[in-house]
């Protein structure tokens, strides 16, 4: 059952942002708002598919890969709509809305990077804190030939000269 919800959440929001990039005259009044509104609304649906995956023992959720292929598909899913916005009265193609919706994609991926490698530096200091100290070994210490009542050099001795 939870694995469901986990799921109906990112499609939930694919839904409401494909409904709302489709729907007729949709206008946030500035460049500026529509930039944010689609780098907001293309974040939020990297960030919920990227929180779907439940992280398992041992592993830590999506892998690099699987989190690109995430931002790929998303980033086709932008691709898709402004194409499609070719037929909606009301609406127009603008390449910029792509460059908007990378940029949101970009975000999410980079903080879910952040929180990944977090995560894992927590999980590697818990499994060093669990684990018994070994005491350490030194490393014998090399021995060289001298005569008795002799310190040895703290270098090694200067090369002669050549004749």
């Amino acid at each position: 059952a939870r694995t469901g919800v986990r799921w109906a959440i990112p499609a939930a929001v694919l839904t409401v942002v494909l409904v709302l990039s489709l729907w007729t005259d949709v206008s946030l009044g500035s460049e500026r708002r529509e930039f944010l509104a689609h780098a907001a609304a293309y974040g939020t649906m990297a960030a919920s598919l990227l929180a779907a995956r439940r992280r398992s023992t041992g592993a830590m959720g999506w892998s690099t890969g699987g989190a690109v292929g995430i931002g790929l598909f998303l980033l086709g899913v932008g691709l898709a709509v402004e194409v499609g916005q070719l037929w909606v009265v009301g609406r127009e193609t603008d390449p910029v809305d792509v460059l908007a919706d990378a940029s949101g994609i970009g975000i999410a991926l980079g903080i879910w990077f952040l929180i990944r490698s977090w995560r894992r530096a927590r999980s590697a200091r818990r499994r060093s804190a669990q684990q018994p100290a070994r005491p350490r070994e030194r490393a014998p210490m090399p021995t060289t030939p001298r005569s008795p009542g002799s310190f040895p050099a703290p270098f090694p001795p200067a090369p002669r000269p050549r004749r």
